[in-house]
């Protein structure tokens, strides 16, 4: 299910602006060509639901990144190899098939782990179901690794 983006809602439009002399990078709102106006909020529940928003976006990333090593190792999945590792030969495809999967662990792990600016973390007992907390268990233990 694809996330509703701003700009699918009418009148609405977003521009990216970085100030080159603080190096902030901003996104600026505009309604029918008006500024939004920003009204900061800053709240305690409103940094842990920012900190989850980032979890969030973690989350789609390494889903992506698994969708595309799946996509890259249909031909392998195909000749019914077993194990972790699908092929030996030291190629580009692979190459990007290792560092999909090395940076959907680490970032698969991160999110049970307190990152400073983010603040929150998930607890594995809340949010794994039981029946993949062995796999839950085996991708930590892989990050560790890495």
């Amino acid at each position: 299910m694809k996330m509703p983006q701003l700009t699918d809602r009418p009148g609405w439009t977003e521009m990216s602006e970085l100030d080159p002399e603080s190096g902030v990078f901003r996104q600026k709102y505009f309604f029918r060509d008006v500024p939004a106006q920003r009204i900061p909020i800053t709240s305690k529940f409103a940094r842990r639901l920012a900190g989850y928003t980032l979890i969030e976006r973690d989350l789609r990333a390494v889903h992506g990144w698994l969708e595309q090593i799946f996509e890259l190792s249909k031909s392998q999945l195909a000749e019914e190899k077993e194990g972790w590792h699908l092929t030996d030969k030291p190629d580009p495809e692979n190459s990007l098939t290792s560092a999909l999967f090395i940076a959907s662990i680490t970032s698969y792990a991160k999110c049970f782990t307190k990152a400073e600016g983010r603040n929150v973390k998930l607890e594995r007992q809340d949010v794994v179901p039981a029946e993949l907390r062995e796999v839950h268990e085996l991708v930590m233990s892989f990050r560790n690794n890495f």
